[in-house]
């Protein structure tokens, strides 16, 4: 049984309580799990960049992506 005997609105609260908590979790985790995802990205654009082995081609489709991440937040 989830908690402790209540009346049965009492429990339906409690679990909408609990499922909101989880999506909200959800959403944090995804959003750290894409922040260090876009970190790491932009950490190994900026080493090609100063090694000069990256094409105008591939250095514009990087930014596109990026910026498309960027609104996502």
């Amino acid at each position: 049984m989830i908690g402790p005997k209540e009346p049965a609105e009492g429990n339906r609260e409690y679990l909408v309580d609990a499922l909101r908590d989880e999506a909200l979790i959800k959403q944090a985790e995804a959003a750290i799990y894409s922040a260090e995802i876009w970190q790491k990205a932009l950490d190994v654009l900026c080493k090609r960049i100063a090694s000069g082995d990256v094409s105008d081609k591939l250095l514009l489709r990087i930014v596109v992506s990026l910026t498309k991440s960027i609104a996502c937040f």
